[in-house]
């Protein structure tokens, strides 16, 4: 029940007035002298039971017909049949919620040629052709959060229809439940008798809740409208996941792209795949799709060499098909300048840790790391301003001055690699070196038997730098061997990143500050072991540098649509640059607030909304990129049949493609005023007040 003139509800404060005037004129015993009352008492008794009953029955007609009186004023309506004459058909407003799915699914084009996001837009047109003058209307954007466009109903509906021709398909996924949910809750705000609400969807199964009937309210019409292609399955690739497999990039080392595909209801084997980098098309290959039911998967690696230090924008991008939206991955890769590294050695002749070292990192000109190596006596001498990472190669004493530098250049950003040695002394380094710097107890090398040695056999496979030879074709860390390993044992937060074969730690790290500092539990010597001599050592040195030299803030570029994005802007003396710009990839500007966190300028960008290339700016020059992507789970366009619906929905009207948005009409109609009814109701009831009023009295005279 809704009422067309609710401020008439105020006057229910008057049915209190019988009790009032009930109590103002309740008779007052009065005492009289007689001789004998014993048969007076017991007649009064009688008589004032059945006074009491009739003053009571009074009292509540007298409510109900204030009651009755005031509710008639208010003009209530309901959705029932009444019998004529009694009510009467209203011929107030309607008002109509279109929720329209607006999340990237409905850029499929069944049909292979309108999408169906144009088809949602066209009924919502249509429906809008239903409604009349003074009828209102509420339109919601469906994607994984509601967009009101109208947060009162509006009663321009020529500016409903633009509304909906200028809305837009967004690149978020689907919680229709939400959105209905919030028109539930607009339209019951609305003071309308006839209240409706239109969905417009591709009712994909992972936008819904299938756990049980969506609560709903009877006196709001709910109609799910199906679009064109609605039983028709449509096939669909997507590109799932592209990205490098290490974000540790340098320049001239080769970039590996790792791509995943997932192909739904397509019976073809193959699949192009392109990489575009800085708009210029440098690879292109193809992935192979296995046997499957519905979903089959496929990978693909795409191989290249970035030359030049900066930001770079990559797009892989796959062979359009019905749903454009999850063809394309976007990318950004940071190429830093050539990392500086410090090595601190006591000997750096051939055969030494520091000769491997510099060897490994600087084997030409053009490498991405430049090497200078010194003696601890000269450290003192070394501005460790502009280096990334600081190597301590089998040193074998340092001073108190020489610790407390290295400890602040880590603090600050730097990075520290501590590698023992034969000159190093354990007892002296566990007391002195480490627990300054990586809180850890080493003991004296063990000598593995005879004929025998120790190998890497667990590491952590989701550490930035050690994760990339998950894959072995980018190096074995198991291939090498160790003859003595220095058995150690990690202090307070220090952690153990891989282990031995005896379940020895081999690698460990800390943090340290705004740095990092990583040991490793074997030195580099040709009797310690033989990894300098495998393959696997040149990326394994230069991962693990590459981590060190990393300034703080996130080590990737890439989030997904509707994330919140925290970035690191480098700043200069400590302070933030002027003023920051963020470019979205539609062009559009915005200006962000940076604010100074130990010398790095962190910006924040809440619920991006669009995937592509985002660039941060300071005035026109590119500070930081990122790259946002869709959430391809909304890739699979598999569909609630209309038997789940009915279940989903028990008290929804379903509309076909073929069908017109006429029923619409039907279902908000039939709304009809009861104020007649209650009229009567109160005259009868007047009529029954004076009955009980004027009868006592009559009986009393005849007696």
């Amino acid at each position: 029940m809704t009422f067309l003139s609710p401020g008439y509800l105020a006057g229910l404060l008057f049915a209190l007035l019988p009790i009032l005037l009930h109590l103002f004129h309740r008779r007052r015993q009065r005492t009289v002298l007689f001789s004998d009352l014993r048969f007076l008492r017991q007649a009064e008794r009688q008589r004032s039971r059945r006074f009491r009953i009739r003053e009571w029955l009074l009292l509540l007609v007298r409510m109900l017909m204030v009651v009755l009186l005031v509710l008639a004023f208010a003009r209530p309506v309901v959705k029932a049949a009444l019998p004529s004459g009694l009510g009467g058909v209203v011929q107030g407003k309607v008002t109509l919620a279109l929720v329209l799915d607006n999340s990237y699914s409905m850029g499929a084009k069944p049909s292979g040629d309108v999408s169906l996001w144009h088809e949602a837009q066209k009924r919502a047109l249509e429906a809008l052709e239903r409604l009349h003058v003074g009828d209102e209307v509420l339109i919601i954007l469906a994607s994984d959060r509601p967009g009101v466009l109208t947060p009162e109903p509006a009663r321009d509906l020529e500016r409903a229809r633009r509304l909906i021709r200028e809305a837009s398909l967004s690149d978020r996924g689907t919680n229709l439940s939400s959105s209905l949910a919030k028109a539930y809750e607009l339209l019951s705000q609305a003071p309308s008798p006839s209240r409706a609400i239109l969905v417009l969807s591709d009712f994909q199964r992972v936008g819904l809740n299938p756990s049980g009937p969506f609560p709903a309210k009877n006196d709001i019409a709910l109609s799910l409208v199906l679009l064109p292609g609605y039983d028709r399955v449509i096939p669909n690739t997507a590109l799932t996941e592209a990205r490098p497999q290490s974000w540790l990039l340098a320049r001239g080392k080769e970039v590996e792209i790792e791509v995943q595909a997932e192909r739904r209801h397509e019976p073809q084997e193959n699949l192009p795949i392109s990489l575009w980098l800085d708009g210029r098309k440098v690879q292109e290959t193809g992935a192979s799709f296995g046997p499957g039911d519905s979903v089959r998967t496929a990978k693909a690696s795409l191989r290249f060499t970035v030359s030049t230090p900066g930001i770079h924008e990559a797009v892989v991008s796959a062979e359009p098909d019905l749903l454009p939206r999850d063809d394309q991955r976007d990318l950004v890769l940071n190429v830093p300048e050539a990392v500086n590294v410090l090595i601190l050695a006591d000997q750096s002749g051939s055969g030494s840790s520091a000769f491997y070292l510099a060897k490994a990192l600087a084997p030409e000109p053009g490498a991405p790391f430049t090497v200078q190596t010194v003696s601890p006596q000269a450290l003192s001498r070394v501005d460790f301003k502009g280096f990334g990472a600081v190597i301590l190669s089998d040193v074998a004493l340092l001073s108190e001055g020489q610790l407390a530098r290295l400890e602040g250049f880590a603090r600050d950003g730097g990075g520290l690699l501590i590698i023992p040695g034969p000159h190093t002394d354990p007892g002296y380094y566990s007391k002195s070196v480490l627990l300054r710097l990586l809180p850890l107890t080493l003991d004296a090398s063990l000598q593995a038997p005879e004929g025998s040695s120790f190998s890497i056999a667990q590491f952590d496979q989701a550490h930035p730098a050690l994760g990339l030879f998950s894959n072995r074709s980018q190096g074995d860390l198991s291939s090498a061997k160790f003859f003595q390993p220095y058995p150690c044992r990690p202090g307070q937060g220090t952690v153990t990143v891989a282990k031995f074969t005896n379940g020895g730690a081999a690698i460990l790290e800390r943090p340290l500050g705004k740095g990092k500092v990583i040991a490793f539990a074997f030195g580099l010597e040709p009797q310690a072991t033989d990894l300098p001599l495998k393959a696997v050592f040149v990326p394994l040195v230069h991962q693990l540098l590459l981590y060190l030299s990393t300034q703080p803030g996130p080590m990737t570029a890439e989030y997904l649509v509707g994330q919140d994005v925290e970035r690191v802007v480098p700043s200069s003396g400590g302070t933030a640059p002027p003023a920051l710009t963020l470019l979205g990839p539609d062009s559009s500007r915005s200006f962000l607030e940076p604010r100074v966190l130990g010398g790095q300028s962190w910006v924040s960008i809440p619920n991006v909304d669009k995937a592509g290339i985002y660039r941060i700016l300071s005035g026109e020059k590119l500070r930081d990129a990122f790259a946002v992507n869709p959430d391809t789970r909304e890739s699979d366009l598999s569909r609630m049949s209309e038997l789940e619906l009915k279940k989903l929905f028990p008290q929804a009207r379903i509309v076909r493609p073929e069908q017109d948005l006429g029923v619409l009409a039907a279902q908000v109609g039939g709304a009809r005023e009861i104020w007649k009814l209650l009229i009567v109701l109160m005259l009868l009831l007047a009529v029954a007040e004076m009955f009980l009023r004027e009868r006592p009295g009559k009986k009393e005279a005849g007696g």
